[in-house]
């Protein structure tokens, strides 16, 4: 599925950043490792509602496709968004989101879940210039379990996949 629309997403562009408690600037590891935390607890309860996680580029879904696969194992539905620049085999429960040039979640990272017992959202802007290195790339986040905020990004991205699959 690819969006070739008018872009009209910006997750970080939707959080409200005036609370200093859950706003960051990391690098790419400090995100990684956040995500993991995010992946292994939907693991590790058995989390069935979809997840939604952006990558910016697809290839960098390659290190996690192997935990990928284990959340595919109990989630209903995992969407993964990104420029098309990698291709993977087809896993059940696994489904692409390829990104236009021009849409705004190229630049962001995000894992978002919405379960009734589980509530999480890191969403992340790259705010280093482009053609940084990857060990060097930075980003602004918000690391939540604000039920307000993880259900608005949910329910954005809920809608991006249901207007593709329409």
């Amino acid at each position: 599925m690819v969006i070739n629309g008018t872009p009209t997403l910006s997750l970080y562009s939707l959080v409200e950043h005036t609370s200093p408690n859950n706003i960051f600037t990391g690098n790419r590891e400090l995100l990684a490792q956040l995500s993991a935390s995010i992946e292994k607890a939907v693991i590790d309860r058995h989390i069935k509602s979809p997840i939604f996680v952006g990558f910016q580029q697809l290839r960098y879904f390659g290190p996690v496709y192997e935990r990928y696969k284990c959340v595919a194992n109990t989630s209903k539905a995992v969407w993964v968004f990104g420029m098309p620049d990698a291709v993977y085999p087809d896993v059940e429960n696994i489904h692409y989101i390829e990104l236009g040039p021009e849409h705004p979640l190229k630049r962001e990272w995000f894992v978002v879940i919405n379960d009734r017992h589980y509530k999480r959202a890191l969403i992340a802007e790259e705010v280093s210039p482009d053609g940084t290195p990857h060990e060097n790339r930075a980003f602004d986040g918000v690391l939540t379990s604000d039920p307000i905020v993880v259900d608005l990004m949910y329910q954005h991205l809920l809608a991006v996949v249901e207007t593709i699959a329409s």
